[in-house]
C-alpha cells in the first residue's frame, strides 16, 4: 500500500510538474502574441512591406537599433568642395578593409542579427507613404545624404535623424561641408530648417577634415541625442558648428576630442538661449581662429575657460561681443602672443563690472577698434536696433604693449560707468594708430585722463573722441601731434538736450581746454567739435588753429583775453560772446587764452530748503580765490561747515549749501548737532603708523578726550596740545609720537644674552601654573603697570616677581629642579619595592596550596 501511496505522490508531482510547465509555456507564447501586436506599426520613421515575412512584422528601413544600411557601390561626397578622405584622390571610399573611412558593406539578403532584408545599391528617397496590412497612414518623410550618413527628416515629431553604422569600431565617416539642415532649407524656399526640434544620431560616426556649420540655422533645436556617438577625434574646424541655434538651452560636449582642430570661429554665434556651457575638457592647442566664438550668447551668465590653451590663436575678434548678460569671465590664462586682432573682443558684455586682461601680451595686436565698447547696433531686413548698457566700473591696461595698433577707433565707446582708467604707462603706445574716432565717446563717469604718453602723430581721425565725456573736469593734451588730422568733427561735443534722454548727464563739468597746439593744417572739418560745454572758463587756442567758426562754441556769457596779463586779472582788450569769439577768430593770427566770469552762490537754508537767509555770490574768472562766511541765524544753529566753503572759482563751481536747524532742548540747555570727527594717530619719529587709529565721534560743542596707548617697543615721546578739545564743524586730528625702545639695553635681573622676562606668559621653573598666593609683586614699571591697571593679573605674575627682587639666579632655580628629581626617584624605588613584595606573596601563596 506504501508502495502504491508512493507510486501515486510521484506521479501526482509528476502530473503537478507537467502542468506547470505547460502553463509557463502557454504564458510564454501569449507574451509574445502580445509584444507582436504592440510593436506593429508605432514606428515613427518611414517603414517597407516585406510580403516574405511569414509573421508580417513591420521593419524600419532608416533609424533602427540594428545594423545600418550602407551603399555597396561606393559612396561619394555630396559636395564638390570636399575634400575625399587621405589617400583617396577619386572621390569615393572604399570598403572598410581597404580605407580609413569605416565604411562597412553589408551582404545582400537578410541579415541574421536583425530578421530583416536590405536591397543593396538602393539609393531612393524614402517613402512618404507607410503602409501595412491593417491601415495606410501618410507621413512627410524627407531624406538626404550627410556625408556617407543618411539623414531623414519626419514634419510630424520635427525630428531629424542621421543615421550610421552601429559598429564602433567602424564608425560612418563624414567629411563634407553640407550642414545637416542644409536639404530642408532650399536656399530659404523651405521654412522646415526652422522646424527641426531634435536631432537623433543613430549609430556610430566620424567626422573628419573640414567638416563645417554642422547644426546651423537649426533655430528650433533644443535637444541633441547621441552626440557623443560622434568621434571629432580627427576633425581640424568647428566653423560655426551650432551657429545660430537660438533655442538650444543646454548641450553635452564633455565627450569632444578637439585636439586637431584649428578653427572654432562663430562655432556658438548667436545661440541666444544658451545658458551654459562647460568647455573644461576642450583642448584648444592647435586653434587659430576664436573670432566671433560666443558673439550674441546673451543668456550665458558664467565662462570658465582657464584651462584654454590660446598660444596659436591669431583673431579674437567679436569673441565674447553681445554676452550681455555674463557677470563671470575667466580668461587669465590667455596667452594672446600671437594675437593680431583684438577688436569688438569685449563688445557689449554689459554685466560685468571688471575685466582682469591683466596677463594679456598685445605686443603683437593691430587692432583694437570698440575692444570693450558697450555700444551695440543690429540690423535686420525689417529694423535696426542700436543702444548701450554696462557695467563696468574699473579698467587696468597698464600692462599692454600696443605698440602695432593702428585702430583704437570707439575703444571705449560707451563705457557710461567707468570711473577708473589706467591707461598712463608708457607701453600703451599710440604712435602707429591712424584712427582715434569716438575712442572715449559717452565715457561720462570719467573725471580724469591721463593721456600724457599718447603720440598721435600718425593720428588721421580724432571725430567724436570726447564726445559726451560730460564728467571730465580736465583734459592734458599737450603731447598730441594733429598735423595729419583730417577730421576733428564733434570731437569735444556734448548732448546740448539732455532733458530729453536720461542716459545722458545734464551739464558739462570740464572747466579748461587747451588746443592752441593743435596743428589743424589737414584738417577740413572741424563742426560742433566745442558744442555743449556750458561750465567752460578757459580755452586757449593758437596759430595753428583753423575753421574755429565752425566749432559750434555755445558757451554762455562772456569771454576775456588775457592777453599778457594773468587769468584772475584779464586783459579785456577782447569781450566777446561765444558767438563773436568764433566768428572774430583770424586763422594763423595769434596764440590768445580767454576767460568767462562765473559766479558761486552761497545760500543759507533749513534742513527743508526754506531760505533763512540772504543768498551770497563770489564773481570771478578761473582760479580766483573766495571763501563763504558762516551767518549768525537767531533761533538756529548751523548743522555742519560745507566742504566747498572756501576755495578756487573753477576748480570749485558748485553752490555752497549751508544747512541750519533750531535748537533741541536734550535736557543740558545743548543742541546735538552731529560734529565732524576727531582721528587719533599713533606714529613714530618717522610719521610711520604704529597702532590702529581711533575715531571720536560727537555733537558741536562737547568736550571729547584722548588717550595714550601702551605699544610694544615703543615710550611715548610728544603728547599732542589737542589731545583733549571740543567737537568742531571740522574734522581734527591729534597725533602721538613715540620713540623707538633701545633693544640692546641690558634689562634688570638678567645676565648678558639672556632673553628679556615677561611677567605676563612665563612659568615657573617646577612647571607649576597654580597662583601663589603668599607672595605678592614687586614693582611694576612703564607700559606694563599701565596694562596691568586695566586687568587682572596673571597667576604666576607673583612667583615671578619675587624670583627678580630676591635675586634668584639661575643656579638658585638648577638647585629647586634637583629636588624634584629627588621625589621622583623616591617614588620609583616604593614602585619597586611594592611590586617585590606582591610578588613574594604570590609565591608564598603558592607553595602553600601545594602543600
Amino acid at each position: 500500500m506504501n508502495k502504491g501511496l508512493d507510486h501515486n505522490k510521484r506521479t501526482g508531482a509528476l502530473l503537478f510538474s507537467s502542468l506547470t510547465a505547460a502553463a509557463l509555456g502557454l504564458m510564454s507564447l501569449n507574451t509574445n502574441v502580445v509584444k507582436a501586436d504592440s510593436n506593429s506599426g508605432t514606428q515613427d520613421t518611414a517603414r517597407s512591406f516585406n510580403k516574405n515575412d511569414n509573421d508580417s512584422r513591420v521593419k524600419t528601413r532608416v533609424a533602427n537599433n540594428t545594423v545600418s544600411q550602407v551603399n555597396n557601390q561606393g559612396v561619394t561626397t555630396d559636395n564638390a568642395n570636399t575634400t575625399a578622405p587621405e589617400g583617396n584622390t577619386n572621390g569615393t571610399t572604399d570598403n572598410a578593409d581597404k580605407t580609413q573611412n569605416g565604411s562597412v558593406e553589408l551582404p545582400q539578403g537578410n541579415n541574421k542579427d536583425s530578421n530583416s532584408q536590405t536591397s543593396a545599391g538602393n539609393d531612393q528617397p524614402e517613402t512618404d507613404i507607410t503602409k501595412n496590412e491593417n491601415k495606410i497612414s501618410t507621413k512627410t518623410i524627407k531624406t538626404s545624404k550627410w556625408g556617407n550618413a543618411d539623414e531623414s527628416y519626419d514634419s510630424d515629431t520635427n525630428v531629424l535623424t542621421v543615421s550610421g553604422s552601429h559598429d564602433k569600431d567602424n564608425p560612418t565617416i563624414v567629411n563634407t561641408t553640407k550642414t545637416l539642415g542644409e536639404f530642408l532649407d532650399q536656399g530659404g524656399r523651405n521654412p522646415d530648417i526652422a522646424k527641426v526640434k531634435k536631432v537623433i544620431f543613430d549609430g556610430y560616426f566620424k567626422v573628419v577634415g573640414n567638416t563645417m556649420s554642422v547644426f546651423i540655422s537649426l533655430s528650433g533645436l533644443t535637444d541633441i541625442e547621441g552626440l557623443e556617438n560622434v568621434d571629432t577625434s580627427e576633425a581640424t574646424t568647428m566653423f560655426a558648428w551650432f551657429s545660430q541655434c537660438s533655442s538650444l538651452k543646454h548641450v553635452d560636449l564633455s565627450h569632444f576630442n578637439t585636439s586637431n582642430v584649428k578653427n572654432m570661429s562663430y562655432m556658438f554665434d548667436r545661440c541666444t538661449n544658451l545658458e551654459d556651457l562647460d568647455l573644461s575638457k576642450f583642448d584648444t592647442s592647435q586653434v587659430k581662429d576664436m573670432s566671433y566664438m560666443f558673439a550674441g550668447c546673451k543668456s550665458l551668465k558664467e565662462l570658465d575657460l582657464q584651462n584654454f590653451n590660446t598660444s596659436q590663436v591669431t583673431n579674437m575678434s567679436w569673441m565674447f561681443a553681445g554676452c550681455e548678460s555674463l557677470k563671470k569671465l575667466n580668461v587669465t590664462s590667455f596667452n594672446t602672443t600671437n594675437v593680431k586682432d583684438m577688436s569688438f573682443m569685449f563688445n557689449h558684455c554689459a554685466s560685468l563690472t571688471n575685466i582682469d586682461v591683466h596677463s594679456f601680451d598685445t605686443k603683437n595686436v593691430e587692432n583694437m577698434a570698440s575692444m570693450f565698447s558697450m555700444y551695440y547696433s543690429y540690423k535686420s531686413d525689417t529694423s535696426s536696433v542700436f543702444g548701450w548698457d554696462s557695467s563696468l566700473v574699473s579698467l587696468d591696461l597698464s600692462n599692454f604693449n600696443t605698440s602695432k595698433v593702428t585702430n583704437m577707433s570707439s575703444m571705449f565707446m560707451k563705457c557710461t560707468k567707468l570711473k577708473d582708467l589706467n591707461i598712463s604707462s608708457r607701453s600703451f603706445n599710440t604712435s602707429q594708430v591712424k584712427t582715434m574716432n569716438s575712442m572715449f565717446n559717452g565715457c561720462n563717469k570719467l573725471t580724469y585722463l591721463d593721456l600724457r604718453n599718447f603720440d598721435t602723430a600718425n593720428v588721421v581721425d580724432m571725430s567724436y573722441m570726447f564726445r559726451d565725456t560730460n564728467s571730465l573736469v580736465g583734459l592734458n593734451l599737450s603731447s598730441f601731434n594733429t598735423s595729419k588730422v583730417q577730421s576733428m568733427s564733434q570731437m569735444f561735443y556734448l548732448y546740448a538736450n539732455p532733458e530729453k534722454d536720461g542716459k545722458y548727464p545734464k551739464l558739462s563739468n570740464l572747466r579748461t581746454l587747451d588746443i592752441s597746439n593743435f596743428d589743424m593744417s589737414s584738417n577740413g572739418n572741424t563742426y560742433d567739435m566745442l558744442r555743449g560745454h556750458q561750465n567752460l572758463l578757459v580755452l586757449k587756442l593758437g596759430k595753428g588753429n583753423k575753421l574755429v567758426s565752425i566749432m559750434g562754441l555755445d558757451t554762455p556769457g562772456t569771454w576775456l583775453n588775457v592777453g599778457k596779463k594773468t587769468m584772475q586779472d584779464p586783459e579785456s582788450s577782447e569781450i566777446w560772446s561765444s558767438d563773436q569769439l568764433i566768428n572774430n577768430w583770424k586763422d594763423g593770427a595769434k596764440d590768445e587764452t580767454y576767460v568767462r566770469e562765473t559766479t558761486i552762490t552761497a545760500h543759507y537754508q533749513d534742513e527743508k530748503g526754506k531760505t533763512l537767509a540772504p543768498d551770497e555770490t563770489y564773481t570771478g574768472t578761473y582760479s580766483t580765490p573766495y571763501e563763504a562766511k558762516v551767518k549768525e541765524i537767531p533761533g538756529y544753529v548751523l548743522t555742519a561747515m560745507p566742504k566747498n566753503a572756501k576755495g578756487l572759482i573753477g576748480e570749485n563751481v558748485d553752490d555752497i549749501m549751508f544747512i541750519y536747524q533750531k535748537p533741541t532742548d536734550n535736557g543740558n540747555g545743548k543742541t546735538p548737532v552731529k560734529a565732524a570727527d576727531v582721528t587719533v594717530h599713533y606714529e613714530d619719529e618717522n610719521g610711520n603708523q604704529i597702532a590702529p587709529n581711533v575715531i571720536l565721534s560727537g555733537n558741536v560743542g562737547d568736550g571729547y578726550q584722548t588717550e595714550t596707548k601702551a605699544i610694544s617697543g615703543y615710550t611715548l615721546k610728544t603728547r599732542p596740545n589737542n589731545a583733549t578739545g571740543f567737537f568742531t564743524s571740522e574734522s581734527q586730528d591729534v597725533v602721538y609720537v613715540y620713540t623707538k625702545n633701545d633693544q640692546s639695553a641690558k634689562e634688570p635681573g638678567k645676565e648678558p644674552g639672556q632673553e628679556p622676562s615677561d611677567n605676563h606668559n612665563n612659568h615657573n621653573s617646577s612647571g607649576n601654573s597654580k597662583p601663589n598666593k603668599n607672595k605678592k609683586g614687586t614693582h611694576k614699571t612703564n607700559k606694563k603697570a599701565t596694562k596691568e591697571s586695566k586687568s587682572t593679573s596673571k597667576p604666576n605674575e607673583g612667583r615671578e616677581q619675587l624670583g627678580k627682587s630676591t635675586g634668584t639666579n639661575k643656579k638658585t632655580r638648577t638647585l629647586a629642579q634637583t629636588g624634584s628629581d629627588w621625589k621622583s626617584q623616591v617614588g620609583m624605588l616604593f614602585s619597586g619595592a611594592s611590586a617585590l613584595v606582591l610578588s613574594l606573596l604570590g609565591v608564598v601563596t603558592k607553595r602553600r596550596r601545594k602543600e
